[in-house]
């Protein structure tokens, strides 16, 4: 089975947390499968441990969703620092620059970019007010 990682995507989960007496109806409703009551209140104290668990290893990210008793949540999908789709060309595009300071000075002052060496810090650069007009360096 794929996994996100496959699709160069950071995988995030969430870990929903009812409130016990949700988790005993919910139970009741499921004659097929056999819970013991204190199997919710395993459920109850491990959410957080879980996402404690699962954080930074198998998930970039883990959050804890506690519920009400219901199943209403309300889940907002925020775009992750990866995800860049909103950015628009043109882009400059400039590849490897190790070893090239005055070439990459003199490249970008092509491209029409603002670029000063800082006054103090050698070998840094200040561009201007950003690039020019519709477009964006990308290293």
């Amino acid at each position: 089975m794929p996994s996100a990682r496959d699709y160069h995507c950071i995988p995030v989960a969430i870990a929903f947390e009812s409130a016990e007496k949700a988790l005993h109806e919910r139970n009741r409703d499921r004659p097929e499968r056999t819970f013991v009551p204190m199997s919710c209140v395993n459920n109850l104290s491990n959410c957080a441990d879980l996402c404690a668990i699962l954080n930074g290893k198998v998930f970039a990210e883990c959050m804890c969703a506690f519920g009400r008793g219901g199943c209403a949540a309300e889940i907002v999908r925020e775009p992750l620092w990866n995800n860049l789709k909103h950015e628009r060309g043109p882009f400059d595009i400039i590849g490897d620059v190790h070893g090239c300071f005055d070439e990459l000075i003199d490249l970008l002052t092509l491209l029409g970019y603002t670029v000063q060496k800082h006054p103090t810090v050698k070998d840094l650069l200040t561009i201007g007010d950003g690039p020019p007009e519709g477009r964006q360096g990308v290293f």
